[in-house]
């Protein structure tokens, strides 16, 4: 059974602001399209477990729902993709404390927020962030590494996930031209120091609305939900592509020619 997503009929907490039950609705639908793509196959539960084979692939999503009160929703722990509906989704404030739990007791992962946290900070322009995490975005790689095999002596292993990748998202397709530029940050798994959020509103500038967080993933800002879907997906197309072309061309990966700064120009235009 397909639970519905708009389960707030009747539902009216106190803290419920202006526009709150339409972005309820947008944010819960989103999760179910990521759900839908593929884009969230394991569950939050099996992190720790599976970490260290590193074929964890997760998704994380907030949105802001008041500029003047700084409150954000998002995704509880233990809540499967597919089961996400607009009262599920819980509202904290920007250090990720609970101000309205919504319909579940399940807790919200602080550790988690403090990155999305930093970049709401840092860009009060956006209302949303989309951080994905699938094979070809973002599982570790530590560049290339040389492993033997009884029947192959020396066999090269290079890095296949874009975030990882010394040159970052190339100008490969269509779909990389759509997303615009792109920032990059080395990001260390905490953004608990002041030093750390600096540099990040250093390295993501004033207008820039996708982040390739290293080895970490990668994460759409928009104003609105659509903006930030519109530009997950593109990514997430766009790496689907280059992946298999550094796999197939090796060792010669750094000798593709890519697209002239030209066509990228007029592209934009």
């Amino acid at each position: 059974m397909v639970t519905s997503i708009n389960d707030l009929h009747g539902w009216e907490p106190g803290s419920l602001v202006k526009g709150e039950r339409l972005m309820r609705c947008k944010l819960a639908s989103t999760h179910r399209l990521f759900d839908l793509y593929g884009w969230a196959q394991i569950s939050q539960t099996l992190l720790t477990s599976c970490l260290v084979l590193l074929l964890v692939y997760l998704t994380f999503w907030q949105l802001r729902v008041s500029k003047e009160q700084e409150h954000f929703l998002v995704l509880p722990e233990g809540l499967a993709y597919s089961e996400v509906t607009g009262s599920s989704l819980v509202k904290v404030n920007l250090l990720g404390e609970v101000v309205e739990k919504g319909s579940t007791n399940l807790q919200v992962g602080t550790d988690k927020f403090s990155l999305h946290s930093a970049i709401y900070s840092a860009r009060p322009d956006v209302r949303c962030l989309l951080h994905l995490h699938t094979p070809a975005t973002a599982a570790p790689c530590l560049g290339s590494v040389k492993v033997s095999f009884h029947y192959i002596p020396r066999l090269t292993v290079y890095c296949l996930q874009v975030s990882a990748m010394k040159s970052g998202l190339l100008p490969l397709s269509h779909e990389a031209l759509l997303v615009g530029d792109v920032a990059y940050y080395d990001y260390n798994g905490v953004m608990g120091e002041e030093e750390d959020r600096m540099e990040l509103q250093k390295s993501l500038g004033p207008t820039c609305k996708v982040l390739v967080l290293r080895n970490h993933g990668i994460v759409a800002l928009g104003e609105s939900v659509e903006e930030a879907f519109y530009t997950i997906f593109h990514i997430q197309a766009a790496c689907q592509i280059q992946v298999p072309l550094a796999r197939w061309l090796g060792s010669t990966w750094m000798n593709i020619v890519v697209t002239c700064i030209y066509c990228v120009a007029n592209h934009k235009s």
